[in-house]
């Protein structure tokens, strides 16, 4: 039968490239996978590094108007020493 090779030939070229899409598809989602942790990561860092500027720096971005006083130690209803 001359007409039933290239039949085989054409289901075997079909399949190869069906696995091969299959696996573009599964490299992509890996890919995409490793981008969202990337994302993450990276954003977590530049949280982290935000919040250590912020705690380093707090004293010079936020002064309290007026005079500085004393802490009160004791309440109103204590009696007085």
């Amino acid at each position: 039968m001359p007409g039933a090779k290239p039949v085989a030939d054409q289901e075997e070229a079909a399949i190869r490239r069906l696995v091969a899409e299959i696996d573009s598809l599964d490299s992509w989602r890996d890919k995409l996978g490793k981008r969202i942790l990337v994302l993450f990561f990276s954003t977590f860092a530049g949280a982290l590094c935000l919040l250590v500027w912020a705690v380093t720096h707090a004293e010079n971005i936020v002064s309290t108007p007026g005079p500085r006083v004393p802490g009160v130690l004791q309440s109103e209803r204590s009696p007085a020493r």
